[in-house]
């Protein structure tokens, strides 16, 4: 009889960072964890070379994946050693797209000193013409699949992207042999076998009833880019289903045994599902992170307007809708760069805090209201419900009397009031929210704000005891396609232990917030839903002074 151990690895590729985890397939410990952040981080400046970058980019250099995992493999093998790994899992942030050539290989590293040839991470913003251009493109052909997109097409999103890069670089769009979304950039990476998840296919290639958008649509969209249906080849791999094998090479570098299963890439918030067991209608994920995603299981499937995408079996193989905030725990972290005085950082050293904890402190000293704040969390532009990524940050009530704390809980409560909005947007058109389970790094570290959002949304709100959900999720799924169990809720049943911190809503606070709430969603139809508002023409002017 076999005793040896088995495990699992699951690796979650942020925006900043990748993590990784080893855990026990029996019963879902953890048993190692290691992270590295990436070496160039977001490219939104220059690139490596010192090349200008136009307003709005957002890159990432490829090899600074490929060097993370070089860091993060190592150590979860090692504490693997006297065991087997039977799988490994990836979950990434989507819409972060690469051009490769017919190698597999990133035309990044032939042309360092071309933008179009790098990666496009989520948070570009410079491809708004193309997403007009392709939603005009949609509707004039009538396309069903509109309406399960929030009857949008988002600028952050697949086609927008891959159309900048055909209307602005012909030449690499002709190099570029396939063009792949984060998951199966690292699946590619680790099998060398071209695989499309058909999760990331559903939600963020439009990939609806077995078919991508008609070549109709994309010739509307430009005359010619009917040709990019060619650059998305590879076989679609369902959820938790293997993808191929580790490379030998790899398991030979990092330490690992051979013939390793890797499962096909998932997207790093509805890996949150799996971890913090959320398998049921009627309870939404909020993975919160350097943005926020909103994601809820349902019993069937109904065009929501607003959000960011919907399928019909996800992976908790039941009906699933994403939405989403574009600046959560970046606009935390831009103010603490950008706005926080000398003294504040003096003084949370003292402490011994980080900047935002020790602020975190002290703004929960402060009563609902006592602020005379409010702001408006479009930092980076608003995802849902407005789907506009021209729109800015807004915090009125300032005076000379403010204090940063004030600031800082002003900004908490903006994520929250955007929750909200959300939420009540899920629930007017068919989608029951009754609960929230908060996922991601922010909860882990922030019970302030946890308690904030119970409060403003009068609703329960749970956060799962441990430490690296997404990547957790991607390990479940890995023991699933490695054979360890048969699909989803056997492994949650399992691997997850039913362990939350319970954050119950305050009626007398929760009358506050509805209050404030009221203001929030005002300033929301004032400043974003009038044809011409103050935001846009400020970034008109900006743009042509």
């Amino acid at each position: 009889m076999n005793n040896m151990k088995r495990y699992v690895i699951g690796l979650d590729f942020g925006t900043l960072s990748a993590r990784g985890v080893l855990m026990d397939v029996s019963d879902g410990r953890v048993i190692a964890e290691a992270s590295e952040s990436y070496i160039h981080g977001v490219m939104d400046r220059t690139l490596p070379d010192g090349t200008p970058l136009p307003p709005e980019w957002a890159l990432q250099d490829p090899s600074d994946y490929v060097a993370a995992l070089d860091r993060v493999m190592p150590p979860l093998a090692e504490a693997a050693a006297g065991g087997e790994v039977i799988g490994i899992g990836v979950d990434t942030t989507t819409s972060t797209c690469t051009p490769l050539d017919a190698q597999g290989v990133p035309l990044s590293v032939r042309y360092p000193d071309r933008p179009h040839a790098y990666t496009v991470l989520w948070k570009h913003h410079a491809a708004g013409r193309q997403a007009v251009d392709f939603e005009r493109a949609a509707r004039e052909k009538h396309a069903p699949w509109l309406q399960y997109y929030g009857d949008t097409v988002n600028l952050e999103g697949f086609w927008p992207k891959l159309l900048q890069l055909y209307d602005e670089a012909p030449d690499l769009y002709a190099q570029a042999d396939t063009y792949v979304d984060f998951p199966d950039l690292m699946v590619l990476y680790l099998t060398g076998r071209l695989t499309r998840s058909e999760m990331v296919l559903a939600l963020k290639v439009y990939y609806s009833q077995g078919e991508c958008p008609s070549r109709e649509v994309l010739s509307a969209a430009r005359p010619g880019f009917e040709s990019a249906l060619e650059k998305l080849r590879g076989d679609i791999v369902p959820a938790s289903r293997p993808a191929g094998r580790l490379r030998d090479k790899l398991a030979a570098r990092w330490g690992l045994n051979g013939g390793i299963t890797v499962a096909s890439g998932i997207l790093d918030a509805h890996a949150g599902l799996l971890s913090a067991g959320v398998i049921s209608p009627e309870t939404c994920l909020a993975a919160l992170g350097t943005s926020g995603c909103y994601i809820c299981p349902a019993e069937k499937l109904v065009p929501v307007p607003g959000i960011t995408g919907s399928l019909s079996r996800g992976l908790v193989n039941m009906p699933l809708y994403e939405a989403g905030q574009s600046c959560v725990g970046d606009g935390f972290a831009w103010f603490e760069r950008q706005l926080v005085p000398d003294d504040v950082r003096v003084r949370a050293a003292e402490a011994g805090l980080g900047v935002q904890s020790y602020l975190t402190d002290l703004a929960r000293k402060l009563a609902p209201g006592q602020t005379g704040l409010i702001a408006l969390d479009w930092w980076n532009g608003n995802r849902s419900i407005l789907n506009d990524a021209s729109l800015t940050g807004l915090i009125i009530g300032l005076t000379l009397r403010t204090r940063p704390e004030e600031i800082y809980r002003a900004f908490l409560e903006s994520a929250a009031f955007g929750a909200r909005m959300i939420i009540e947007n899920y629930q007017r058109h068919g989608v029951p929210v009754k609960r929230l389970v908060l996922g991601g790094g922010i909860p882990q570290k922030n019970t302030l704000l946890c308690q904030l959002y119970a409060d403003v949304l009068h609703m329960e709100c749970l956060v799962p005891d441990g430490g690296q959900s997404t990547a957790a999720g991607s390990a479940i799924s890995a023991a699933i396609a490695a054979g360890a169990y048969p699909d989803e809720p056997a492994a949650v049943r399992a691997m997850v232990p039913e362990r939350y911190t319970v954050y119950a809503p305050d009626p007398a606070d929760g009358a506050v917030y509805d209050r404030l709430y009221a203001v929030y969603a005002e300033l929301s139809a004032q400043y974003g839903q009038t044809a011409r508002n103050a935001m846009r023409q400020l970034r008109q002017i900006q743009e042509n002074p």
